[in-house]
């Protein structure tokens, strides 16, 4: 990676555009940034302390001792035995899932220039010479904002979505990134304006 290329795009509050990029290959990955895995973290911190609460609450509050476990966790007889198994079961089963969701990227595209692949996730979804050209889109959100969104024009008519950013000198240049890693031309969806009248030396210029 050349040492004018950045290596994260800060896409919002929400939302990282991370940069990986190497001779052969360029890998854009979506993701929250790091202080919201960290809340999922302390989440899930939370949830295992209160479930460590509730296996002492039923253990002390155990109105006989028995050998039977079918006691320890009956509802009317150890209301909170049987709440520590129904919590340990849902926490066992969404906890894996729940850290699939908060620490894998949102979205992640790779551009292999080896292997002549165009891949999302690890979905190849066309040959990386048969990508058309890379689209900016002007639109608004709900509250009229303008937003600038990033697309991928591949196999003669169908699209992928990269990214949509409030800020169009971004987009600019994550456009002109792709662009030089592959060789394909900008276009402005609705302007009309071709990657000859955008400069490919200097990202983001006019």
């Amino acid at each position: 990676m050349s040492d004018n290329t950045p290596t994260q795009f800060n896409v919002s509050h929400e939302l990282i555009l991370d940069v990986l990029q190497t001779p052969s290959i360029l890998r854009l990955s979506l993701r929250a940034p790091g202080y919201m895995n960290v809340n999922g973290c302390s989440l899930v911190a939370f949830t295992l302390f209160c479930n460590f609460v509730l296996a002492m609450l039923a253990i002390v509050s155990r109105k006989t001792v028995s050998r039977d476990a079918s006691d320890f966790f009956s509802p009317s007889g150890n209301h909170f035995g049987f709440l520590w198994l129904v919590s340990t079961i849902v926490t066992f089963i969404g906890l894996p899932i729940f850290l699939v969701y908060v620490l894998r990227p949102v979205r992640q595209v790779t551009f292999d220039k080896a292997r002549n692949d165009f891949l999302s996730g690890s979905k190849r979804l066309s040959a990386l010479t048969k990508l058309d050209y890379i689209r900016l889109t002007d639109s608004q959100d709900t509250d009229r904002k303008s937003l600038t969104s990033v697309s991928i024009d591949y196999a003669d008519g169908n699209i992928f979505e990269l990214v949509e950013v409030y800020d169009e000198q971004m987009a600019r240049d994550i456009a002109n990134l792709i662009s030089r890693h592959v060789g394909k031309s900008i276009v402005w969806a609705e302007r009309g304006n071709f990657p000859d009248q955008m400069s490919r030396v200097n990202p983001g210029s006019d």
